[in-house]
């Protein structure tokens, strides 16, 4: 179940398009320092479960996927600088996912 999770969250994650490199510069400090925070995370994520470390994998694709879902509601408008693991789960499923609404966090 870890194993299959862990992939899950690589494959949003991967399905989001993020990659630091292409930041636009003019993005707010707090959306670019979340999409760094995700892509690491995913990274280690990677590495873990290559290593069969399939725990700390899900553990790392959860904040990878955590930080992806900040970046989005970030740039949607949303208030996002003290906002728990609950809201943000709440937000992101509820104004973008079941509103369809396109996520571009690049």
């Amino acid at each position: 179940m870890i194993q299959h999770n862990a992939e899950v969250c690589h494959n949003i994650i991967k399905a989001l398009g993020m990659k630091s490199k292409n930041i636009d510069i003019g993005l707010v400090n707090l959306k670019s320092e979340f999409i760094i925070k995700a892509e690491e995370n995913l990274n280690a994520a990677e590495l873990l479960f290559e290593n069969k470390l399939y725990n700390a994998s899900a553990n790392r694709s959860y904040y990878a996927a955590f930080h992806a879902a900040i970046t989005a509601l970030s740039k949607e408008g949303f208030e996002t600088e003290r906002i728990s693991h609950e809201a943000a789960q709440s937000f992101f499923a509820g104004e973008l996912i079941k509103r369809k609404r396109n996520i571009h966090l690049l």
